[in-house]
């Protein structure tokens, strides 16, 4: 799946530039070590612009979810990311609500701060590794990937007896 991005609005983080390109994940490279950066991100749901804006009504009650745009530095292209963000009063009301919560991808926060947010997704997101798929590997850990879906998951082949 392709996702061209360069129609879409754009919403950016601290004043990272967003280069409008897809990435391919697969692109070889001379480079020994790549370090990744954030292109943008924004609310899914939410539709503020610019994002610094956004205040819940409760900073210590509040959900959402983020998509973040995710490239290597010096080279265009992205993969965008979705992950879960709460407070921890959140989580204890919902836990209470329904005695658990199963939670991937998500990070918990003691109350809505917007930079601390930013902070929290720079040291999160802007890693290195050897190549692309290493780092694509590393954030999968952390948020979900558009491409997370086409991973092989040892799906047996339709011609397969085990069907």
């Amino acid at each position: 799946m392709i996702l061209f991005l360069k129609n879409l609005k754009k919403t950016y983080l601290c004043n990272m530039k967003n280069s409008g390109n897809i990435f391919l994940r697969n692109k070889k490279t001379n480079n020994k070590n790549m370090k990744s950066k954030i292109n943008y991100f924004r609310y899914l749901g939410l539709d503020y612009d610019p994002l610094y804006l956004y205040q819940p009504e409760d900073i210590s009650m509040f959900r959402l979810w983020l998509e973040v745009s995710v490239g290597v530095e010096g080279e265009e292209g992205e993969e965008v990311f979705q992950i879960f963000i709460c407070s921890q009063k959140w989580l204890e009301k919902k836990i209470k609500e329904y005695t658990f919560f199963v939670g991937l991808h998500a990070i918990i926060m003691d109350e809505y701060n917007y930079d601390n947010l930013c902070r929290i997704l720079n040291s999160l997101f802007c890693i290195e590794g050897s190549n692309y798929e290493e780092i694509s590997n590393k954030l999968g850990q952390i948020a979900l990937s558009e491409h997370q879906q086409y991973r092989d998951i040892g799906i047996p082949d339709y011609d397969s007896d085990n069907c």
